[in-house]
């Protein structure tokens, strides 16, 4: 009876790792980069395997083309006049329109907010990844490794202890290296200015509310 390999406790690195791992060994196939070349050539011969099945004159069985009538079908329609009547107009007062404005302009800044959020609790998440990256042991990775291929999610071959060693390394630096870039994506974005924070959510909001309830 083989024993069962139980997961990690350590599921914030053993994702990164088996994320790292899938996207490593997921496709085998040849694929287009900035270093490919692609040549174009006009020497190229035809196919020997294509045949015409078109029309021939000779086959006198041949049924001959119908030709179909079209007759088109119009319809005159009268366009519809505006009314000139002023007094049946309904006016929009402009109170109306600007607190109608001003709900817009609220809902706009609402999702505006949200996205900040979110992406200051991604910053947040991804500095912390990199922070715990930097820290980690090589027996945690170790073992985290071993979860992953007991669990056969990731075809990771078996090795020899030297070879092991420097796999854990490479893989280690691998880690680190697309994490803290992931990381100055987020600081591009000016995340990571923290001496003029902005206003939160709660305050926008509350005073876009009084502007409008003043009008």
């Amino acid at each position: 009876m083989e024993k069962r390999a139980l997961p990690t406790r350590h599921n914030f690195l053993t994702e990164a790792v088996q994320q790292l791992l899938e996207s490593t060994s997921s496709s085998t196939e040849p694929t287009i980069d900035s270093t490919t070349l692609i040549t174009v050539t006009s020497d190229e011969q035809p196919d020997s395997s294509f045949i015409d099945y078109g029309p021939s004159n000779n086959n006198s069985n041949s049924p001959k083309p119908i030709s179909a009538e079209h007759v088109a079908r119009v319809k005159i329609i009268t366009p519809v006049r505006k009314r000139h009547d002023k007094e049946n107009l309904d006016l929009i007062s402009d109170d109306y329109y600007i607190k109608r404005h001003r709900k817009h302009e609220l809902d706009e800044k609402k999702q505006k907010n949200r996205e900040k959020e979110r992406l200051r609790h991604g910053y947040y998440q991804q500095s912390q990844l990199v922070e715990r990256i930097k820290t980690m042991d090589k027996g945690l990775l170790r073992s985290i490794v071993s979860s992953i291929r007991h669990r056969g999610s990731v075809l990771i071959p078996d090795m020899t202890e030297e070879a092991e060693e420097e796999y854990l390394n490479k893989l280690h630096e691998r880690l680190l290296k697309d994490a803290t870039e992931l990381l100055r994506r987020y600081e591009a974005l000016g995340l990571a200015k923290t001496s003029t924070a902005p206003p939160t959510e709660t305050e926008e909001i509350e005073s876009l509310s009084k502007t409008a309830g003043n009008i």
